[in-house]
């Protein structure tokens, strides 16, 4: 038994947390809550912002719902999901023909659209 090193020597197994490598852990965390954490959001939230109303077959025509006056920018993106073809009564709600299902989820999945409704 001379050669099993007695509990003592061992210690008790537990170690404390290398201050270091929390602070490397969080950074990591926060660069990639930075990255692609707007894209998580829009990913995980995406089919609730989709109108029940909305067909999910074929091309459809939907009106995209934000929270914000839209600058330029927006609608250029918005024209890549379907065909922009103006406001529906508010700068806030923005036409979009022939959206496929693909497009309509895609559409759903950016963070800034509040929802989509079907274009009456």
């Amino acid at each position: 038994m001379a050669d099993t090193p007695s509990p003592a020597a061992v210690g008790s197994g537990r170690r404390g947390l290398n201050p270091d490598l929390l602070k490397l852990a969080l950074g990591i965390a926060i660069v990639a809550g930075t990255l692609w954490g707007q894209q998580a959001v829009g990913f995980l939230t995406r089919e609730s912002r989709i109108d029940p109303k909305v067909p999910r077959a074929g091309l459809v025509d939907v009106v995209a719902v934000v929270g914000f006056e839209p600058e330029r920018f927006h609608n250029e993106r918005l024209a890549t999901y379907g065909m922009f073809s103006g406001r529906d009564g508010s700068l806030k709600r923005i036409r979009l023909r022939q959206v496929s299902q693909d497009q309509l989820v895609g559409l759903a999945s950016l963070p800034w659209i509040d929802k989509v409704e079907p274009l009456r």
